[in-house]
């Protein structure tokens, strides 16, 4: 007798198969087979109803919050129709039983997509009041399937190493020098994370264009062929972390706009791959910041000039802010310079010349839509060459008004000098001034009829310095105050010849003695003190010029006693003494000789009085008769044929040997640029008292 197979049991009824007991991989079909049994553990082969058991499958996921909503949802969610975003239609899965393969066995296959554990439950029957098979229900792991580069994500630690948390500002920005970090995590097709590594990712920049401003023109990540610059160390490779999670890095040191490739097998760009990396500069640097422009090389007294700063981080990238502050000051040794007056003496009371900019008081001022630049402005008054120091302001620093106290340290030690300083700045003199010009020598006050006399006009700039350069319009006038018409010789012959830093000696012949007026004008204008009073001497005594007057120049009542006993009256005769110019002499000391020949010989005594003038009597020979009346001037160092001292000229300064010997009759210092040295020697005869 032949007995069939009862009824299946699910309890009885078995599973063989590696996607029942194991688990599967996300994305691919996992199979195994379910063996009917009935009650007594016979194979349900030919019983009533064999080959017609209705088995059922069910997926559901164990921890759906954490490997559906934080790693696929943004992925598979949508694609599933996942509205809620419970992940319902994927944490959730129905598999298949139909297909018999006979025998009682029947095929079943499941295909889920995220990762995980997962609970697998095979029933006889439906799956809601279906009695479980044996082993069921039980947990199942489903592994990510193979890395897929438009899902998997990158997510960059920070640039700024104080911020060790996860961010993507690394994929988005950096400061150059400092190093980003890039964390690319490995994912499937479906967003799940994978578990392990093996796979190979690489991150890649390329400099696309420099940072951006308004007037922006620079050209720092632009080759000539319009390429894109990449910067060294800026193409590396993440390293397997072991975990499904690749980590690299990256030191840019170029600013400006980057394309941040992360790729995967190096061709493959990952999700939302490339990004836009702005790379901005590190901080200022002194050393790196750099300063153009002419008003690091000359300037002129009382003229506004100018050059312009560059800031810069020590990768030579511009600044992008206006944050910065800078030391300018420009120092002259105290040697020659500015006299505001005559006779005062060179920075009395002050220290050596100095200009600088501030930012206080806006002479240095940044340049609205530049790269870190700064324009400096500054106004020398002194003239000369100066050493201009130019260096950052570290923070908490001040600009010293005294010196580089403040800062050496950091321009020695920190190296905040900006690169080429110390600058030498020539200062010119400015254009000629007369109200800071001034002239100044002997014949200002005195001068001697008929006898050059010398002074010298030093020329100014508005500020005081000395002019550099001839050529200035100076122009003197010497007037008599007693006879102003030139055409009378009230006029003098005047000279003015350029000798060096804005010197111009000056030499005039005024032949009219008393007081006179010298004007001295540059550009139509009195210099200081201009108008001078001088007095003009007479000249020396000259024979020809003198004159005499008096009754005894012409007769005389002889020397006897009259009938009626009176005596004979006394003669006088009276002397002028004038120079060759008809001045009349202003002082005594001549010598004249007054003789009457005739009958008898008769010598006159003269008396001195002063003033050019001498004064003679005598009373006449008792012998009658013509006599012959002789003025002569007796020559002497007070005469036109004496007086004058020594003067020797030489080419060295030894004065052993000299080139030259005459009498000068007037003292020039300004002596011809042939010779070195020269000496006066005699002796000095005083006309009078008095200064």
């Amino acid at each position: 007798m032949q007995v069939a197979d009862g009824a299946a049991k699910g309890p009885n009824s078995t599973v063989l198969g590696k996607g029942f007991w194991v688990g599967s991989m996300a994305g691919y079909t996992a199979h195994f087979t379910v063996q009917s049994v009935d009650e007594h553990g016979n194979f349900r082969i030919a019983g009533p109803m064999a080959g017609n058991d209705s088995f059922a499958v069910r997926l559901t996921h164990r921890d759906p919050a954490q490997y559906y909503k934080e790693t696929v949802k943004t992925v598979l969610g949508w694609r599933a129709g996942d509205t809620v975003g419970d992940g319902t239609n994927v944490t959730t899965i129905d598999g298949d039983c139909s297909h018999y393969l006979g025998l009682g066995r029947y095929h079943c296959t499941y295909n889920v997509s995220v990762k995980g554990p997962w609970d697998i439950a095979v029933t006889l029957g439906a799956t809601e009041g279906g009695k479980h098979v044996s082993g069921s229900p039980r947990e199942v792991y489903v592994q990510p399937a193979e890395v897929n580069a438009d899902v998997s994500l990158p997510v960059s630690l920070s640039a700024d190493p104080w911020t060790p948390y996860p961010s993507p500002a690394g994929l988005t920005r950096g400061v150059a020098g400092w190093r980003s970090y890039v964390t690319v995590q490995a994912k499937d097709r479906f967003g799940n994370n994978r578990t392990l590594g093996g796979d190979f990712f690489s991150v890649r920049l390329t400099g696309i264009g420099p940072l951006t401003i308004g007037s922006d023109t620079a050209t720092d990540l632009v080759q000539a062929d319009g390429t894109g610059i990449v910067p060294e160390g800026l193409v590396v490779s993440a390293s397997d972390g072991g975990d499904s999670t690749y980590n690299g890095s990256f030191v840019p040191y170029v600013a400006g706009r980057f394309k941040l490739d992360v790729l995967l097998n190096g061709t493959e760009p990952v999700s939302d791959s490339p990004y836009s990396l702005t790379i901005l500069p590190d901080v200022s640097n002194g050393s790196s910041s750099h300063a153009i422009g002419n008003g690091l090389v000359k300037a002129t007294s009382a003229i506004e000039t100018s050059f312009t700063i560059q800031a810069r981080d020590r990768y030579g990238n511009p600044q992008v802010h206006h944050n910065d502050n800078f030391y300018v000051v420009a120092t002259r040794g105290p040697t020659e310079g500015r006299i505001a007056t005559p006779g005062q003496p060179v920075y009395s009371g002050e220290k050596q010349p100095q200009f600088r900019a501030l930012h206080e008081d806006g002479t240095i001022s940044p340049i609205a839509n530049s790269h870190g630049q700064y324009k400096v402005k500054y106004t020398p008054t002194d003239s000369g060459v100066f050493l201009l120091r130019i260096a950052l302001l570290l923070p908490g620093q001040k600009h010293d008004n005294y010196g580089l106290e403040a800062v050496a340290s950091s321009m020695e030690l920190l190296g905040s000098e900006l690169e080429g300083s110390p600058y030498l700045v020539k200062v010119s003199d400015g254009s000629v001034d007369a109200t800071t010009s001034h002239a100044y020598g002997v014949a200002l006050s005195h001068s001697t009829a008929g006898e050059m006399a010398y002074f010298t006009v030093q020329a100014r700039d508005a500020a005081g310095n000395n002019r550099t350069q001839g050529g200035d319009s100076v122009v003197v006038s010497v007037v008599s105050d007693i006879t102003p018409v030139a055409s009378a010789g009230g006029g003098a012959d005047v000279a003015v010849t350029y000798l060096i830093n804005g010197t111009y000696r000056v030499a005039y012949n005024a032949t009219k003695a008393g007081n006179t007026t010298v004007a001295v004008t540059i550009a139509g204008q009195n210099v200081l003190g201009s108008p001078f009073r001088p007095y003009v001497s007479p000249n020396v005594a000259s024979a020809p010029n003198c004159f005499a007057t008096g009754a005894g120049l012409s007769s005389a009542t002889v020397s006897a006693v009259t009938s009626d006993g009176t005596l004979a009256p006394i003669q006088n005769i009276t002397i002028y003494a004038r120079d060759r110019y008809d001045n009349l002499l202003d002082r005594g000391g001549d010598q004249f000789l007054v003789r009457l020949v005739g009958p008898t010989m008769l010598f006159v005594r003269l008396q001195d009085a002063g003033n050019g003038k001498y004064e003679a009597e005598y009373i006449p020979s008792f012998l009658p008769g013509v006599y012959d009346l002789t003025i002569a001037m007796l020559n002497g160092y007070m005469t036109e044929d004496g007086g004058g001292l020594k003067a020797d000229f030489f080419t060295d300064l030894s004065m052993r040997a000299p080139r030259l010997t005459r009498i000068d009759r007037v003292v020039n210092t300004a002596i011809p640029p042939i010779y070195a040295s020269a000496r006066w020697t005699g002796f000095i005869v005083p006309v009078g008292t008095g200064p």
